[in-house]
């Protein structure tokens, strides 16, 4: 199960709280930055999405990793959602994918249709270690996003604290009230469901203009 808080942030908010090193009593260490390419998948008619899934297979310096997650439910900008993942090999099908949950799921919900690509999203990452009382609560993602999709590009800034095994949801509503005081704004979508939805409306102009 994957719990996480979600937010979009201005470009002068997110630059901000790249200088932060403290959410009140939580601490903010440096982890790593990371460039990501997000291909999410499924059949032409929907398939995994129908089911109540999205299916991402993500790029990161030669590896692949396959992840599978439900739409889930949100409340405010607190994300609960199934998540199921495995590393694959680039150019498989799912069949050729390690025994998984993941990999029963997809083909569980596709049957016998092949897997076409929806959207690409690429993101520039900041990942930083949340703790409080020797407690590593959570991780900071500060994403800078390029969604790709039909029609026009669009950047976006994002940023999400996804609670780890030592933390609890009491823990991500405290930093999600601190937050929302940095001027921040829940973020009920995934990037996924954002992508999609510009896909969707780029569609609707298109038809409204023909």
């Amino acid at each position: 199960m994957e719990i996480e808080a979600k937010y979009t942030a201005s470009h002068a908010q997110f630059w901000d709280l790249m200088k932060v090193h403290a959410l009140g009593e939580y601490s903010l260490e440096d982890v790593e930055e990371q460039t990501l390419s997000d291909h999410y998948m499924d059949t032409s008619q929907r398939d995994i999405r129908k089911g109540g899934y999205a299916c991402r297979m993500r790029e990161k310096s030669g590896q692949w990793l396959l992840t599978v997650k439900g739409l889930g439910s949100v409340e405010g900008s607190i994300h609960q959602r199934e998540e199921y993942e495995i590393e694959i090999q680039q150019d498989t099908t799912p069949e050729q994918w390690p025994d998984s949950p993941a990999r029963d799921l997809v083909i569980s919900l596709t049957g016998s249709h092949p897997l076409v690509e929806l959207c690409t999203i690429h993101q520039r990452r900041t990942k930083r270690a949340v703790h409080r009382d020797q407690r590593r609560v959570g991780e900071m993602s500060l994403d800078v996003v390029d969604m790709e999709s039909v029609g026009q590009p669009q950047q976006v800034y994002e940023i999400e604290i996804e609670l780890q095994q030592d933390g609890t949801l009491s823990d991500l509503q405290v930093l999600d009230e601190i937050l929302q005081n940095y001027g921040l704004h829940p973020e009920p979508r995934s990037k996924f469901e954002r992508s999609m939805t510009q896909y969707q409306d780029t569609r609707c102009r298109s038809v409204d203009n023909s």
